[in-house]
């Protein structure tokens, strides 16, 4: 699989589980499983660290669009 095709992939599962992360929580249970088939040679540590700061870039933008209204 090539790294287009990975980056789209990962960009649609990150939507969809931002999405259901701002309607009602738990977006991560899209993402991780998306994360751990797009890298199965990474270790667990590093795809739930990229699932926490992909979790950290939604609050801190969430956050500054509600401060700045």
């Amino acid at each position: 699989m090539d790294y287009q095709t990975i980056l789209i992939g990962l960009g649609f599962f990150a939507f969809c589980g931002g999405l259901i992360d701002a309607a009602v929580g738990g977006g991560g249970l899209i993402q991780l499983p998306a994360l751990m088939h797009a890298f199965p040679k990474q270790s667990l540590a590093t795809v739930f660290g990229t699932n926490k700061m992909i979790a950290m870039a939604g609050t801190l933008s969430s956050a500054f669009a509600t401060l700045r209204k």
